[in-house]
């Protein structure tokens, strides 16, 4: 297809040069899925902070499971920590890589509200 001159939006947003608030850029971030539901924000920057944690990745959103109270549990798994965490009428589950399990377990309950 031919250029008119005009950017492409979505070119730039795949290229990193937009992206939406809550979706998270290049760093330390594995996976197909940007977007961050608003529960889970804080999680989206706290691979920048431990050095132990390779990599993080949001999962699939699902919604309309109808209004309740924000919550996160974790749960370990062979190689990642799986945080599901709820916000509002949706969830999501973020999968954390992470070299020392203990230690990255240890800063996400110090640092967050943990079932």
């Amino acid at each position: 297809m031919p250029s008119l001159g005009v950017p492409n939006p979505i070119l730039q947003r795949r290229g990193g040069q937009e992206m939406a608030k809550n979706h998270r850029k290049r760093l330390k971030k594995g996976g197909g899925h940007t977007t961050f539901i608003d529960a889970a924000k804080p999680l989206r920057d706290f691979p920048r902070k431990q050095s132990e944690v390779t990599s993080i990745s949001a999962g699939q959103i699902t919604g309309n499971i109808g209004p309740g109270p924000l919550w996160m549990k974790l749960k370990e798994m062979k190689g990642f920590i799986v945080a599901t965490v709820r916000g509002g009428a949706c969830f999501q589950e973020v999968r954390i890589y992470t070299r020392s399990f203990a230690t990255t377990t240890a800063s996400i309950r110090s640092n967050f509200a943990v079932k």
